[in-house]
């Protein structure tokens, strides 16, 4: 929806005030948001908000994926220890750190998709056994009746 709304916002900008908010952002794509903020009421209060929000995002989004790792680490633990917890924040900071500084966000994206590739065949056989499962329950519905 909000991609729709700036979107929108930004065309309307662009082709009726004569800004260059598109222009802006073909040259660099992290601009956008703040570029559309510029031409609308209270630009620096939207700014400081959407950062903060952005940074409330990452920060929820690396607690979660520290949980889940965390538990998974020590056998299916629900409440994994603090320490797993941090060695696994640290990891991921680590990996993303060296990833950034060794090529940028396309080194980090390309290594994002690399490593979901065998977590996606993964998917597949999972998606190949629930068909087998339903038709084997299917087949076992028709004998009983």
């Amino acid at each position: 929806m909000q991609c729709a709304a700036f979107g929108g916002t930004t065309l309307f900008s662009d082709l009726n005030n004569g800004t260059a908010i598109a222009e802006a952002v073909n040259a660099d794509i992290a601009v956008a948001l703040f570029e559309t903020f510029v031409d609308l009421p209270f630009p620096n209060i939207l700014s400081l908000l959407s950062i903060f929000l952005i940074f409330t995002f990452l920060v929820t989004s690396a607690d979660s994926a520290t949980y889940i790792l965390g538990s998974m680490t020590p056998i299916g633990s629900l409440n994994p220890a603090l320490f797993v917890k941090i060695t696994w924040g640290v990891l991921i900071t680590a990996i993303a750190v060296v990833l950034l500084l060794a090529g940028g966000l396309e080194a980090l994206q390309t290594a994002s998709l690399i490593s979901a590739l065998p977590f996606t065949v993964i998917l597949l056989i999972m998606v190949v056994a629930f068909i087998r499962l339903v038709k084997k329950e299917f087949n076992k519905g028709k004998d009983e009746k």
